[in-house]
């Protein structure tokens, strides 16, 4: 039990008080604008967050690796997967209030952000919320989210879009519910954790890229902070979630404990910023919801990493971390030079 005292311990250092609202819900802003440059991105400041936070995913990783495949922890496991059937059922009501609000709002198609004045989009929404209501419909339901998501490609550009791969994992995962078969349960909620991961990712790349869209948001909760600088605070809140989404791909018993803090962070946003918050965290909140419960049963690591003891895990998943960071900033400001050109 002292290893698991551990890791609740680490928990808040990984979880800030910050409110996880999107900024482009509440804040202007312009994606046809460079991003900073990576020169002024990797400050000291960045370097000691990375630094830290690389440390204490190492740490984590070790106490994820001895606690794995302790007794009690399979009990838990046990007890919690016990209601895996009604996954389904949350991320079918979730979906269905979410485009029975849409319809209701009449100008918006997915996201708050995104508007629209084509009076087709509505109807739609209200057809796709109306086919969660019935297993035999959800692959309509699933299309009609695909087709929404193709049409804000349209109105808004890929890279503008790129923010939510969340909406075709959710959108994936309903389609595959029609088929029978176990291997299709884990291939959607494989989708379903990743499309999750990278939509926490991306964003968190956003805040090192774009921190001035933010600033506006700091100037109405200035207690957001905590008391650090405004540099200060972009650097560690976008290595928090960065980690935790990371972590929620790569951890094994202590997987939960990640999707669990997440999911606190952007619940704590929507008393702040209200509906358009809910509304636009709603699917993630959902997914977050189906993989506390799932755990970690579906993500297989390579072979090279289950094999190896559990410092030289903690080691390899701690270097495929940083790896990730350096990739993932390298696909944000190629996407981003390719949209502007």
């Amino acid at each position: 039990m002292k290893k698991a005292s551990l890791i609740f311990g680490l928990v808040p250092l990984l979880a800030p008080a910050e409110a996880m609202a999107h900024v482009k819900w509440f804040c202007a802003y312009d994606t046809a604008i460079p991003p900073l440059p990576i020169s002024d991105v990797f400050t000291s400041s960045f370097a000691a967050a990375a630094v830290g936070f690389c440390a204490l995913m190492f740490v984590a990783y070790v106490v994820d690796r001895a606690v794995n495949g302790k007794v009690w922890a399979r009990q838990l496991d046990d007890a919690i997967t016990r209601y895996e059937h009604y996954s389904d059922a949350i991320i079918r009501v979730a979906v269905g209030v979410l485009f029975l609000v849409l319809w209701h709002a009449g100008d918006t198609i997915l996201m708050p952000e995104l508007k629209t004045t084509n009076g087709l989009v509505p109807w739609l929404q209200l057809a796709i919320s109306v086919s969660m209501l019935f297993p035999a419909t959800l692959l309509l339901g699933a299309a009609g989210i695909i087709g929404l998501y193709g049409y804000a490609i349209m109105q808004y550009g890929a890279f503008h879009m790129m923010d939510y791969p969340v909406i075709p994992g959710v959108a994936v995962y309903l389609g595959l519910a029609t088929f029978r078969g176990a291997h299709f349960n884990t291939v959607r909620l494989s989708v379903l954790y990743s499309s999750v991961a990278v939509t926490m990712m991306w964003g968190a790349i956003e805040k090192f890229g774009y921190p001035c869209w933010t600033l506006p948001l700091m100037a109405v909760y200035p207690k957001l902070t905590l008391g650090l600088g405004f540099g200060r605070f972009m650097d560690v809140a976008g290595f928090v979630e960065f980690s935790l989404a990371f972590f929620m791909v790569t951890g094994t018993a202590l997987l939960r404990w990640s999707c669990f803090a997440l999911l606190l962070l952007l619940s704590s946003a929507i008393p702040a910023f209200g509906q358009a918050d809910a509304m636009g965290h709603l699917l993630i909140i959902a997914a977050l919801i189906t993989m506390i419960i799932s755990g970690q049963r579906i993500i297989q690591m390579p072979a090279v990493v289950v094999r190896a003891g559990i410092l030289t895990q903690a080691g390899l998943l701690t270097f495929g971390y940083a790896l990730t960071i350096t990739a993932a900033f390298g696909l944000y400001y190629g996407s981003q030079y390719l949209a502007g050109r």
